[in-house]
């Protein structure tokens, strides 16, 4: 009837974990490190064959780069500003360990473009787009010098330029300007690619963890629902059970002290009825609290022992049968019992002391037909309300969950003010069985 915390607890992890959207369309951990060991295999080889066995040029030529690369999809721009100080720290100590940058340089070009804000992206993409403009120019300034450069831009005539791109182009190097957009242009275009790949994985994990997040507090608020409905059923069928007793109860003490001393056997009887009301009312309500299929038991035990312990009471009981009663499932024999106990225990309560009850059941033989329980009694005013209230709350409701109704209402009739209290609910196909008999009326009192 209610959620543990285990089961609320099992339900949520039954909900998988979302992807890191931060680790979204980035390489594997493993990544970095595989590649920043071979930096350091190729570095060592070549400072071996260099003849370089100092300290600077194996931090410089080796570890720096290595660390670089270890930094390539975590902190792009820290990398690529390590990279610059790289290239000045060779070109300051006249060091020639190009096969170490020409490895390093487009991994980490890659993880700026890729991985790196925007700003890294944009000036990562500028330096990218400058080098080859830059290596241009120290072609021209190693072939012509500054004076040439100068001559020719002075007196410049578009007639002389032909003249001046052959010798440009002449004994031009073109595979280190191959080699040169290979190592730089294209791993930042590759990087730019890479970074609407990691945009849309991100944005999906983001959203996966937004359905994560959403699915768990449903399931949340189910397992809350669940618990508070199993609550309120619990609230329900103690009020039921302990107010049925108790106006039993009440009833019968109260009609204890009409007895007159020498009659010892009726106060006896009445006592012994006190006594098995009680005693059935513990029971129920032990079956309640325990959840179990002992609250099943009091409702097999069908409608009579709700009538007779109103009689018990003292009341008088006009009890009218139309049709066969026949068994019902489980969960409808729960409701008409309940429903008729509370009824029941409204007559006793706030009708007429010792008054009559009329209870009316109405057994269909046909689909679809309603099964019906009046319950009338005769009242000296009318309640302060009609709605509202656990008693009648509780009727409703059940008889709702079961596609059943109530009606209440008061007439003025002539033995005075009748409340009347009628409950319905529908018969399946498989219920309805036999014939419709005669209506048989039973009074007792």
């Amino acid at each position: 009837m209610s959620t543990s915390p285990a089961a609320h607890s099992a339900a949520l992890s039954r909900v998988p974990a979302p992807m890191d959207p931060s680790r979204a369309g980035r390489p594997p951990g493993w990544v970095a490190p595989l590649i920043a060991g071979l930096v350091v295999v190729v570095g060592v080889v070549l400072l071996a064959s260099s003849g370089r066995n100092s300290l600077v040029a194996l931090v410089l030529g080796v570890l720096m780069p290595a660390a670089l690369v270890l930094l390539f999809d975590r902190a792009p721009g820290l990398a690529l500003v390590g990279l610059a100080l790289v290239l000045l720290g060779h070109l300051g100590l006249n060091m020639s360990l190009s096969g170490v940058l020409m490895l390093v340089a487009p991994i980490l070009i890659f993880g700026g473009a890729a991985f790196g804000s925007q700003a890294t992206m944009v000036l990562s993409g500028i330096a990218v787009g400058a080098s080859p403009v830059a290596f241009l120019g120290l072609i021209l300034l190693a072939r012509f010098g500054v004076s040439g450069i100068d001559s020719f831009t002075s007196g410049f005539a578009w007639s002389r330029l032909p003249v001046a791109l052959a010798a440009v182009l002449r004994d031009f190097p073109v595979s280190f300007v191959f080699l040169l957009v290979m190592t730089l242009v294209v791993p930042w275009i590759l990087g730019l690619a890479w970074r609407s790949v990691v945009r849309s994985r991100r944005d999906a994990a983001q959203a996966a963890v937004a359905r994560g997040m959403a699915e768990r507090e449903t399931e949340a608020a189910r397992d809350i629902a669940r618990l508070r409905a199993g609550q309120t059923q619990l609230a329900r069928d103690v009020h039921d059970v302990v107010g049925h007793s108790l106006a039993v109860i009440l009833a019968q003490a109260q009609s204890a002290q009409y007895l007159g001393d020498d009659e010892v056997d009726k106060m006896r009887e009445t006592l012994g009825h006190v006594a098995d009301t009680a005693r059935r009312s513990l029971g129920d309500v032990r079956a309640v609290l325990s959840g179990t299929r002992e609250q099943a038991s009091a409702a097999s035990a069908g409608l009579e022992s709700l009538i007779a312990g109103v009689r018990a009471a003292g009341n008088e009981v006009i009890e009218r049968v139309e049709g066969v009663p026949r068994p019902l499932p489980p969960e409808l024999e729960q409701v008409v019992y309940r429903v008729t106990q509370e009824m029941l225990t409204n007559a006793l309560k706030h009708g007429r002391a010792g008054g009559p009850v009329w209870v009316r059941q109405v057994w269909p033989d046909t689909i679809g037909a309603l099964v019906r329980i009046d319950v009338h009694n005769l009242i000296d005013a009318p309640p302060p309300a009609l709605e509202g209230g656990i008693g009648l709350g509780s009727m409703a409701d059940r008889l709702a969950s079961v596609g059943g109704g109530l009606r209440t209402e008061i007439e003025d009739t002539v033995q005075g003010l009748m409340f009347g209290a009628s409950a319905w609910l529908p018969l399946r196909a498989a219920e309805v069985q036999g014939a419709a008999v005669p209506a048989v009326e039973r009074v007792a009192g």
